[in-house]
């Protein structure tokens, strides 16, 4: 019974050194890279923050997760489609050539060109006053 528990372990102990060697410069001169421990092929695959993803036709990283950015947008870790989101608003992607970000609020621009808390507003005609528009 010791005598298996040591065939174990060393069998472990001589799979996790394999396995370290896989990253090794040399041992990746063959069109493979490494992500955290583990060897990869990068015309397949892309690590992204230790995290190895098909590619597809992801070529960005957004978290640990592989995007396409002409598609799509990566917001503070979450995946958007684009459409004609050019920016974000925390989590979300919004065009600011027509809606504004207030605070992590996405609002209508209109004539909007300034924030007041969460709202949008044109300074031209009010002003903000402690977070309300006044």
């Amino acid at each position: 019974m010791k005598s298996s528990l040591h065939v174990k372990y060393f069998t472990m102990i001589f799979y996790l050194a394999f396995v370290s060697l896989l990253c090794l410069p040399v041992a990746n001169s063959f069109g493979k890279a490494c992500c955290g421990s583990r060897s990869y092929n990068p015309s397949f695959y892309i690590c992204c923050n230790g995290v190895i993803n098909w590619k597809g036709s992801g070529t960005s990283c957004c978290g640990t997760r592989a995007f396409n950015p002409s598609f799509y947008i990566c917001c503070n870790r979450v995946i958007n489609w684009k459409g004609s989101g050019t920016s974000c608003c925390g989590t979300k992607a919004f065009n600011p050539s027509f809606y504004i970000c207030c605070n992590g609020v996405i609002n209508w621009k209109g004539s909007g060109t300034s924030c007041c808390g969460t709202r949008a507003f044109n300074p031209s005609f009010a002003h903000c006053c402690n977070g309300v528009i006044c």
